[in-house]
């Protein structure tokens, strides 16, 4: 009968089991909590990326359709400043500290070609790839890709 009785632990045996036992708990807590708090902090960094990208995605968009806009104003502005800026730097297109004619220049080359840069911006969506949102899904869409064509 004495065989089928559990010796439980007494005296000096009985602290050490609790401490082991309360020790294993106090482990298993820390290594959830840290878990927990490790995912927080990606997921945190992860929507800072994605407040950041798509802030200067729309920006971007806003300036460029803006641009688009204007285009016909901003080429006879420009145009007209870069005429009086010419001749006032003694028929230089560019001086040490003024710089108006190149600047208004790439203006009015963004400004024309504002439609097609646009739909690259929405296409590539370079800032989502430049701080690593859209990685992920472009290896997805690029693998489907692979199969469908190796399938074929």
């Amino acid at each position: 009968m004495k065989n089928n009785v559990y010796q439980f632990p007494q005296g000096k045996q009985r602290e050490s089991v609790r401490k082991a036992a309360s020790h294993s708990k106090r482990k298993r807590f820390f290594a959830k909590f840290l878990k927990l708090f490790s995912k927080s902090i990606y997921w945190v960094w992860f929507f800072i990326r994605l407040v950041v990208a798509s802030s200067l995605h729309t920006v971007t968009g806003i300036v460029l359709a803006l641009l688009y806009g204007f285009k016909g104003v901003m080429i006879f502005l420009g145009g007209g400043i870069c005429l009086v800026t010419y001749f006032h730097l003694g028929k230089h297109f560019i001086a040490p500290n003024n710089y108006t004619i190149p600047i208004l220049a790439a203006v009015c080359i963004i400004a024309l070609l504002g439609e097609a840069l646009i739909s690259f911006l929405n296409d590539v969506m370079p800032f989502h790839r430049l701080l690593g949102i859209r990685e992920k899904e472009a290896k997805i869409k690029d693998d489907e890709t692979r199969q469908v064509a190796n399938d074929g």
